[in-house]
């Protein structure tokens, strides 16, 4: 089981290295490795969902773009896949579309702030060429007239 949880954690980390980041594949990692091992543990425990939080914001931060709406209905399925594979639980159901929405919203608010914040900082930077082209032309003025 040990061994199960950290390739469920280590293997998508792989596909998101500096230099070599690749959304889709973490995604598609993720929904495979993190989703079976939870629906494998619900057959032993319904206390799981939590296992399930950072997968559903990290799944919701990078897939906020709109190439990779697919995301979003390989999570939806995991419910699914236990009642058709696992014990059907509707507390077990209800706590993970609770889950799902609470960390699914809190993962695609994270990437809204982080591309305002970028946007933010191009601004930013135009203004401050702007400025500084300003200043020139004041410069050149200033020197034109006296």
């Amino acid at each position: 089981m040990v061994i199960l949880f950290t390739a469920s954690y280590i293997i998508p980390q792989l596909f998101h290295l500096p230099n070599r980041i690749s959304s889709s594949g973490f995604i598609l990692s993720e929904l495979i490795l993190t989703g079976s091992l939870f629906v494998w543990a619900t057959n032993y425990s319904a206390y799981v969902i939590d296992f399930m939080w950072i997968p559903i914001l990290s799944i919701a931060f990078l897939s906020a773009t709109r190439t990779q709406w697919w995301a979003a209905a390989g999570i939806s399925i995991l419910p699914l896949c236990i009642f058709v594979i696992g014990k059907p639980a509707a507390e077990l159901f209800l706590q993970y579309i609770v889950a799902l929405i609470l960390f699914g919203t809190m993962g695609l608010a994270f990437r809204f702030l982080l591309q305002k914040n970028e946007e933010q900082k191009a601004l930013v930077k135009e203004l401050h060429i702007k400025n500084q082209q300003l200043r020139r032309k004041i410069i050149h003025l200033s020197l034109y007239l006296y």
